[in-house]
């Protein structure tokens, strides 16, 4: 398959965000006239009536101006001045939990094991159930572009990446496109207890999202795409898994359905579309710990590792 179409942001020497497409290797500028972000080249694609990547090329010809080149992006994240961003600032992240079946049975697996207080088989429960677990992620002032660190809870010894496929939702609950994100997960939190969900997902550099959003059109199968999660130690690949969307129990449509069920989602809202790629359970993220993950025709991104510290007080309960 040819290079997909892939919109970007950029942020440049006085901070202001650019966002562009990327076309014959060069960075070329989609902005103004009221587009400030890929979220307004998404909407103003929907006002317009036209796929989202033709109107991004049609503008990037009409505006004939070239940010930087596409190559130094790839290695550094940096280009002829300019940074690269998040593909997506959004309002919201969302997720999807246990939706292909061998991340249900290692989860599950790993409580059997470990003797965890989480009852036994619950995500195999959650996987066969009608219902899919829609959980919220996070912010953008909660997630990390390209290069930028993702972190570990100060309180977790036992965080782990997950490579994921995810949504980028318009404003007519339609999927606009794609972005590859890394859904960190303080796995050893999340299964002490289901009611510990939200402190296993959602903290600071708990998501990475980007570096492209590739329109809809531009993947011709989103239930036959590789996913890829690779962890580099010291200079040394010490994790390379794979998965693919094929496994997928639902579709994509009726994931976007349920986000939406009686909820407001803000236009360029992202869903997490679960993890097909299994990390051994028995494996933990180190600091300094650089973590690659990838989604075909979609986007590889690459993150280094952080532990966050924090003082905590020692509290005394009141009864």
């Amino acid at each position: 398959m040819d290079q997909p179409v892939r919109l970007l942001q950029l942020v440049d020497t006085q901070g202001s965000l650019q966002p562009g497409v990327i076309l014959e290797s060069r960075v070329h500028a989609i902005g103004g006239d009221g587009v400030r972000s890929t979220i307004d080249a998404i909407l103003r694609s929907e006002e317009e009536n036209m796929d989202l990547a033709a109107w991004a090329l049609d503008r990037a010809r009409d505006r004939s101006e070239v940010l930087c080149n596409e190559a130094g992006l790839l290695e550094t994240g940096e280009s002829d001045g300019y940074r690269l961003v998040q593909a997506v600032l959004p309002d919201e992240i969302w997720a999807v939990g246990v939706s292909y079946r061998r991340q249900a049975l290692e989860h599950d697996l790993d409580i059997e094991r470990t003797g965890a207080a989480t009852a036994r088989g619950l995500y195999e429960r959650a996987y066969e159930a009608k219902r899919p677990e829609v959980f919220f992620k996070g912010t953008a002032s909660r997630s990390s572009g390209p290069f930028e660190p993702l972190c570990i809870r100060d309180d977790s010894k036992q965080t782990l990446p997950e490579a994921e496929l995810a949504l980028v939702i318009g404003s007519n609950q339609q999927i606009a496109g794609y972005v590859t994100v890394n859904d960190m997960t303080a796995w050893d939190i999340e299964k002490e207890s289901p009611l510990y969900l939200n402190q296993g997902k959602i903290y600071r550099g708990s998501c990475g999202v980007g570096p492209w959003l590739v329109p809809t059109s531009q993947v011709r199968d989103p239930y036959d795409l590789e996913c890829r999660c690779r962890v580099r130690r010291d200079g040394e690949w010490i994790i390379d898994h794979v998965g693919q969307t094929a496994g997928l129990l639902r579709t994509l449509d009726e994931l976007v359905y349920y986000l939406h069920r009686n909820n407001v989602i803000p236009p360029g809202t992202i869903l997490c579309t679960g993890t097909s790629v299994v990390i051994p359970h028995d494996f933990a993220l180190h600091d300094g710990d650089v973590v690659e993950v990838e989604v075909e025709h979609v986007g590889r991104l690459s993150n280094p590792i952080v532990e966050l510290v924090e003082e905590a007080p020692n509290f005394e309960r009141r009864l």
